[in-house]
């Protein structure tokens, strides 16, 4: 969800990180069959992972930090050290890829090319993140959930369905459940690739719709118009290709998951319920300006839990956990340190 000022920052976050934390090398935990929450079963279920920085003896500092839309555990590097997010000399930041993204399990890999892949939401990836964190990593309880945007929504996830196994929650970005407006949103850019996988239009066409809707949304209108009006073929294009190096099959899993996800479907669609659940502490990052996933459901959560809350206005929009990484890291680290 980047306009070509945001791929510039992301490419700078990138390099930065090499310096600020260790690449930790993609490892891949081998699941056998995961049994989804609608009572599915997903065979071959794998999740890959990166470890930055150092689990201690009794493996308290661990801050597990889920993907966002399209996004890998590598790109969590250009987040992380003293200076960003979670201080990776101090805690072990377990980078974790969702499903449809990394080496995780998509409806991508060849054994899913004759056959229907199964309905996978947001709590389906945190139960499987849950599963390889205790039997690969023997980590039974974390010391955080980090997300930003769909990985925030796998956060407040985390805080409902197991709340004795996480102390703090950060949404940068994020929502327990998408507005109408998001919704409406993520549904049109579903419509497209849908279309492509059925071959009803060409996937170059359905790319480059997705492509001007991230362009529109990913910023904000005064962001976008600095960029000079015979540029915006250019900026879709490069925004089209970024998108082409993803499957669309997994794109559209993790779209899906996302117009799914609410939160309080883990106590049986009781949102008081859910709140009532929710018992770790709680830091919501958000932004009046962000189009992609609108503010309201995570600073309501963050009231009915009392949790903190920063807000922070920016014509970054959605791109603001970039833009003002300096800001909005200062903030995680400290209540991280709490």
């Amino acid at each position: 969800m980047m306009a070509m000022r945001q791929l510039k920052w992301v490419a700078v976050l990138m390099a930065l990180g090499t310096s600020l934390a260790a690449q930790g090398p993609l490892r891949v935990a081998e699941l056998g069959e995961c049994q989804l929450t609608d009572g599915a079963r997903l065979p071959d279920c794998r999740v890959s992972f990166r470890v930055y920085g150092t689990l201690n003896a009794t493996k308290t500092n661990a801050v597990l930090l889920p993907t966002w839309f399209n996004g890998s555990s590598q790109a969590w590097q250009g987040l992380l050290g003293p200076e960003g997010y979670v201080d990776t000399t101090r805690f072990a930041a377990i980078a974790v890829d969702a499903f449809g993204a990394g080496r995780s399990t998509s409806p991508a890999d060849s054994v899913w090319r004759d056959r229907a892949f199964p309905a996978v939401g947001i709590a389906d990836m945190v139960v499987a993140q849950r599963r390889f964190l205790r039997e690969q990593l023997g980590v039974e309880r974390l010391h955080a959930v980090v997300g930003i945007s769909m990985g925030a929504m796998q956060a407040f996830e985390w805080g409902v369905r197991y709340p004795d196994e996480v102390d703090r929650v950060v949404s940068v970005e994020g929502s327990p459940r998408l507005t109408s407006y998001d919704r409406i949103l993520w549904e049109a850019m579903l419509a497209p690739l849908t279309a492509a996988r059925r071959q009803a239009i060409p996937r170059d066409s359905a790319l480059a719709q997705v492509a001007r809707l991230f362009a529109l949304n990913a910023t904000t209108p005064s962001a976008v118009n600095r960029q000079p009006a015979d540029s915006v073929p250019s900026i879709i294009r490069a925004q089209a290709r970024s998108l082409g190096g993803r499957p669309i099959e997994n794109m559209i899993l993790q779209l899906q998951a996302m117009i799914g996800h609410d939160v309080s479907r883990a106590t049986g669609g009781d949102a008081a319920a859910a709140h009532r659940a929710f018992t770790a502490r709680l830091l919501v990052v958000a932004s009046p300006d962000d189009r992609a996933v609108t503010a309201q459901s995570a600073l309501a959560f963050a009231r009915a839990v009392r949790g903190d809350t920063l807000v922070v206005a920016s014509t970054c929009g959605h791109q603001v956990f970039s833009c003002e990484r300096g800001q909005i890291g200062a903030a995680v680290r400290a209540f991280l340190a709490r």
